[in-house]
């Protein structure tokens, strides 16, 4: 706290913008406040708390100082913005939505890079569910690897690419081994790449319990890909193109994977989505102007 005070009064930092995935970050507003910085930024990125997150209480407590201090809020969602901020702000609509942008070349969908991605993986002949995301609590993985495990009873050509590391990482693979699947499950670890193994899925899993507008989905959906998500965990407004479908995490792992199968079966053909995303107002260089301006106002 201290530190924030002298660094910014130091250094004369007029503009402070902190991204926030609580509303505890009020406490480093106050500081910049103190500090002297003119205008204070708050950015919303979530939509809920941790499962047994600590002094939730107190933390709606700091929502309640946010006017004395914030001067500009920001959000990745209406979602986002909902759960973070004072209900006054919110009802006035006194925020503005910074949506997260996609590199649409990066991701669009490349039918030759996923032939060579399939064949050098060895899944010319599988039907390969994906996820993106840190190995937490946040993303799920125990319950995704329920999902998968009884897909697999399903469709034995089944494949499921994590890419990803975190803190659960070790628990989940010793799950993996556990149901006897592990021949199945490809770990592949923290990638540069992502946009390009996003090419050899066929669907696209995250059942996150809680997310305020995750731009995996958006990338996902850029390079055509179908996706299945969580239902009033992530915002209904990440279906930019007909291609996300929702299920309740309060239903079991076997009804998700009847879910899958579902999709599987229905025809479709995979294309790039860039109108879509494009006309919902993802495009990564609009929004990066867009926050530059935001920035650059007095």
């Amino acid at each position: 706290f201290f530190g924030i005070i002298k660094l910014v009064h130091s250094e004369q930092i007029k503009i402070i913008h902190i991204n926030s995935s609580t509303p505890y970050e009020v406490l480093v507003a106050f500081a910049a406040k103190i500090g002297g910085a003119k205008k204070i930024i708050y950015h919303s990125h979530n939509s809920s708390y941790y499962p047994g997150q600590k002094l939730v209480k107190l933390s709606e407590v700091f929502k309640w100082f946010m006017p004395f201090v914030i001067t500009d809020y920001l959000a990745c969602s209406d979602a986002a913005a909902r759960f973070m901020f004072p209900k006054k702000i919110v009802d006035a609509e006194n925020y503005t939505v910074i949506k997260n942008g996609v590199d649409y070349d990066k991701h669009s969908f490349k039918p030759e890079v996923r032939t060579e991605l399939r064949k050098k993986y060895g899944l010319e002949n599988k039907f390969v569910l994906g996820h993106v995301g840190r190995f937490n609590v946040q993303k799920n993985h125990e319950f995704l690897m329920d999902i998968f495990y009884e897909y697999l009873k399903l469709d034995s050509r089944a494949v499921l690419m994590l890419v990803g590391q975190g803190e659960e990482e070790d628990a989940i693979r010793q799950k993996v081994i556990n149901l006897g699947i592990e021949k199945s499950v490809l770990y592949m670890g923290v990638r540069t790449d992502v946009n390009r193994l996003l090419q050899a899925m066929d669907v696209f899993l995250l059942p996150s319990r809680f997310e305020g507008l995750p731009l995996v989905l958006i990338e996902a959906q850029t390079s055509g890909l179908r996706c299945l998500t969580t239902k009033n965990k992530v915002p209904y407004e990440v279906n930019v193109t007909g291609n996300v479908e929702f299920e309740e995490l309060k239903e079991n792992s076997i009804e998700w994977a009847h879910h899958i199968e579902y999709m599987e079966k229905q025809p479709y053909d995979r294309k790039s989505c860039l109108d879509l995303i494009t006309d919902a107002g993802y495009d990564i260089l609009k929004e990066a102007e867009k926050m530059e301006s935001y920035m650059c106002e007095e």
